[in-house]
């Protein structure tokens, strides 16, 4: 889903938005029309599409992480843009039956996405990476 919201993002030269609902473990698409056509010119009326009930399949939103901001309950939205570059964040996901954990990460200038097992959080750079 991360990647087709990229790709339509780019290929549509316009934003798309992944919102993630924490409390309900549920995510979904924001795309930049409205229902019928045509483009919105309110966040309200922006068309939602690919709604997924995580839950259904017992795995739930443990947190997201948005430019270093961890949230653990409520509402958080991300953006790909007409580039492809992405929010920063991490999404960790927990399947409690298993007792697993995944970390999906995707990158900000390319809007990459990585798979980690358990938590992951990337180190800052230091300055000799740089050297």
């Amino acid at each position: 889903m991360l990647s087709s919201t990229r790709s339509e993002a780019i290929s549509r030269n316009r934003e798309f938005q992944v919102h993630y609902d924490l409390d309900e473990h549920v995510y979904r698409v924001r795309t930049p029309y409205k229902d019928g056509g045509g483009f919105a010119a309110e966040d309200d009326e922006r068309l939602w599409i690919s709604e997924t009930p995580l839950w259904q399949e017992g795995i739930s939103i443990a947190q997201v992480t948005v430019d270093d901001e961890v949230f653990t309950s409520g509402k958080v939205f991300v953006r790909f843009d007409a580039l492809g570059t992405s929010s920063n964040h991490t999404v960790t996901l927990s399947q409690d039956i298993f007792e697993r954990v995944f970390t999906v990460e995707v990158l900000p200038l390319t809007g990459d996405i990585r798979f980690h097992t358990g938590f992951f959080e990337r180190d800052p750079p230091k300055d000799e990476d740089f050297e």
